[in-house]
């Protein structure tokens, strides 16, 4: 079964900064790592970023901190 899956991150002011997947996908577990760049390959500052996951049935998200 396939779903189309979208995962962003976002700045804590709810800025987009880059965009890790947005793809069909299978359902079922997906490791993703973000190296800590925007969409123009530069490395964000340190920070509190939110990404979120979302499909066609659900959003989820949480907290990743930046310390550099």
């Amino acid at each position: 079964v396939h779903d189309n899956v979208a995962v962003d991150i976002y700045n804590s002011k709810g800025q987009h900064i880059r965009n890790l997947m947005r793809t069909p996908a299978v359902i079922g577990g997906y490791n993703l790592t973000w190296d800590g760049k925007d969409e123009k390959g530069k490395f964000v500052s340190s920070g509190v970023y939110i990404y979120t996951v979302r499909t066609s049935k659900s959003v989820d998200g949480g907290k990743v901190l930046i310390l550099r």
